[in-house]
């Protein structure tokens, strides 16, 4: 078996059996409960995209002269009918990200498109959620607690994600960057999977955070590169890291 298999093998062995012990435990009932209240949101949105209201293309060009501006004419593009392109997409434009751009939870709120008073608590806690990018200091696999930190301000989360909990014991030793937005709901923090995660030894990360420990970028150009960077070929170690709900 080769070893990439056997990592494959090992990582769905260790989920079945954290699923089993964990699904029973009462914070990851209600952790599983909030979750499915953000889905129902999250679904609400893409519809009020889908009308066409929401003016992507418009907002999309205002993003992208910026990110040209910040970046010395690097252009970048985002398919949002395909998987992971779609989840980056949701990522820049359901929430808060760039001054100039309203986010959808904000026009959620404002319009009131959610009537049910758990949607509308939900909403106001997305508009509250915090962005960044996050070292991974430690996992508690037996009740799906992630330790991190944010790399710029130093402030650490306890997030419930099982299947990061779970998968990242196979990488243990391994310093580990993600990408994620953090909700918190009910006493219950928890990232919206964005599927960004990029290994330490990654070249073009140790120079994103040396460049930017000073020097400030809106949120969504910085989801934008590090989403390219988390492409790059150096970037071998995260494959079996899971952060997307699953």
């Amino acid at each position: 078996m080769k070893k990439e298999d056997e990592k494959d093998a090992i990582n769905m062995l260790i989920n079945i059996n954290q699923r089993l012990i964990l699904d029973n435990k009462e914070h990851i009932k209600k952790y599983y409960r909030i979750r499915d209240l953000h889905l129902q949101v999250i679904k609400k949105m893409s519809k009020y995209i889908q009308t066409g209201k929401f003016p992507v293309e418009k907002y999309f060009s205002i993003a992208a002269e910026e990110f040209k501006r910040e970046l010395n004419n690097q252009e970048f593009k985002i398919d949002n009918t395909k998987y992971p392109d779609n989840i980056i997409f949701d990522e820049l434009f359901m929430y808060k990200n760039h001054e100039q751009i309203p986010s959808l939870t904000e026009i959620f709120i404002e319009k009131k498109k959610c009537k049910e008073i758990n949607q509308i608590k939900l909403l106001e806690a997305m508009n509250e959620s915090t962005v960044g990018l996050f070292k991974i200091k430690k996992c508690d696999s037996i009740n799906g607690y992630v330790t991190i930190e944010e790399v710029f301000t130093n402030k650490e989360y306890k997030i419930i994600d099982i299947s990061l909990s779970s998968t990242y014991m196979i990488h243990k030793n391994d310093v580990i960057y993600m990408y994620n937005r953090i909700i918190t709901y009910d006493g219950i923090s928890f990232g919206t999977g964005i599927p960004i995660v990029i290994s330490e030894n990654c070249k073009r990360l140790k120079e994103f955070i040396k460049k930017y420990k000073d020097k400030k970028i809106n949120d969504f150009t910085k989801c934008i590169l590090l989403y390219e960077i988390s492409k790059d070929k150096d970037n071998k170690v995260v494959s079996n890291i899971k952060t997307n709900y699953n």
